[in-house]
């Protein structure tokens, strides 16, 4: 998470579940930029995806978030926090 595109991806993900198109048109940066930032949040599993029709939509892993009003990264190593 050195990488602050990731972690700009990761605070939009927390709002709402968004396809590669809409994280670039919303982040204003390149759809190849999105994809490969996703693919390395993917491998790390801090992102899941769901196909819809000819999109894939990427949404947080819900299995390693907590916080109501804070996004909590529980991870096996340590927790990331994105505060408000």
């Amino acid at each position: 998470l050195s990488d602050e595109n990731r972690r700009s991806i990761l605070q939009l993900l927390a709002e709402d579940s968004c396809s590669v198109s809409e994280i670039a048109k919303h982040l204003n940066i390149e759809r190849s930029l999105v994809s490969h930032n996703l693919r390395i949040l993917r491998q790390e599993e801090l992102v899941t995806t769901q196909r819809s029709g000819r999109e894939v939509i990427y949404s947080i892993n819900k299995a390693i978030v907590s916080g109501e009003k804070n996004l909590i990264f529980n991870l096996k190593c340590c927790e990331i926090r994105f505060l408000s």
